[in-house]
């Protein structure tokens, strides 16, 4: 794996890795079923399908199936063992959800320039506010699922 330019953005914990690797082999085979079965529709239909929108929702399906296996998974928290670590680890989630939201209005407010009305002003905090209770919530998901197969792992 290390000759791979995957090692960049895989965990460097070899368990997480593998199973990181194993979620994005299954999205690939489920991508080249969906676009086989697409060639075989399209042909039967004479569907006009862009291409662009074709190769953006196939990346999409990707990375989207391989963060939610990754969630579910209950591999991201490996140190919550006892309820105090799940506490503490809750803890840090919330400000580092207010941190990103607070980053993403930013970024937001510098792509987008200084807001002329209040509309305006709402929809970047708005969405941003949006992004950082999405996060929070899958955060949250990861770390529930991490605590309840960390204690099985203990029984």
């Amino acid at each position: 794996m290390k000759h791979s330019f995957l090692h960049v953005f895989l965990p460097k914990d070899e368990y997480k890795r593998m199973r990181v690797v194993r979620f994005l082999a299954e999205a690939a085979v489920m991508v080249a079923v969906m676009l086989i079965l697409t060639i075989f529709i399209n042909s039967w239909f004479d569907w006009n399908l862009d291409g662009m929108a074709l190769a953006f929702a196939a990346f999409s399906f990707i990375i989207i199936y391989t963060y939610i296996r990754y969630i579910l998974s209950g591999i991201e928290f490996t140190d919550v063992i006892n309820k105090a670590n799940y506490s503490k680890t809750k803890r840090n989630l919330r400000k580092r959800a207010i941190h990103f939201g607070a980053i993403f209005f930013i970024v937001l407010l510098l792509h987008r320039g200084i807001p002329h009305s209040w509309i305006d002003f709402m929809d970047i905090l708005g969405l941003s506010v949006l992004a950082a209770i999405i996060m929070l919530i899958f955060d949250r998901l990861s770390l529930k699922k991490s605590y309840q197969k960390n204690k099985e792992l203990l029984e």
